[in-house]
């Protein structure tokens, strides 16, 4: 009996060993890249494949191999388009200029051509406005619904500082001139005046 006892013992341990001793495949989810393209591995070690897919707040389509898709997606059976950023992410509540035409893009991401538009277009992560007959500001001022902007050479709005014949002017993160106002900027206080001039605020 302690000879049948001692083998047993001996075999479970081996057996233990060699389990031990086996490679133990990890899994964790996030981007993985190959020369092919990006692909998403789930925590389980799955992938989507010719499918959506929402990953940390944003929505991302995988063609039948499983790569990230950018560009124009197109959904045939409910025809509808969607643009996919070069990050992969499809873009939502916005106005775009794609391929040379205005979309108006809603929640849902689905992208519809706009014809003769006015108003704010999203590029990236700058913002440029569209006047009539498809005309835009550039290295101009234009007031728009009651505030002025200022437009750099290529047609984007500035924001922060701007600087014109020895005065200073702030423009807000949406690029709304700042006037008949007092702001904290960095740490100092300014006062705004009508024409939206910066200068010390004293006594504050």
């Amino acid at each position: 009996m302690r000879r049948n006892y001692r083998k047993k013992a001996i075999s479970l341990l081996a057996a233990a060993a060699l389990l031990t001793a086996l490679p133990v495949t990890a899994y964790g989810a996030g981007w993985k890249q190959d020369d092919n393209g990006r692909w998403y591995e789930r925590e389980d070690g799955s992938y989507p494949k010719g499918s959506w897919e929402e990953i940390d707040g944003g929505w991302y389509h995988f063609n039948d191999r499983g790569y990230m898709q950018t560009g124009w997606y197109r959904d045939t059976k409910k025809k509808k388009k969607y643009w996919l950023g070069n990050d992969g992410r499809m873009l939502t509540n916005q106005v775009c200029k794609l391929d040379g035409l205005i979309y108006q893009i809603d929640e849902k991401g689905v992208c519809s051509a706009i014809k003769d538009y006015v108003g704010w277009v999203q590029d990236g992560e700058h913002l440029w406005y569209q006047n009539s007959r498809g005309s835009w500001p550039s290295s101009s001022w234009q007031e728009i619904d009651g505030e002025w902007y200022r437009f750099d050479g290529n047609g984007y709005v500035n924001t922060g500082w701007y600087e014109e014949q020895g005065a200073r002017y702030w423009m807000d993160e949406s690029g709304r001139m700042l006037r008949d106002t007092v702001r904290l900027i960095d740490g100092v206080n300014y006062r705004f005046d009508a024409s939206g001039a910066a200068s010390l605020a004293e006594g504050l």
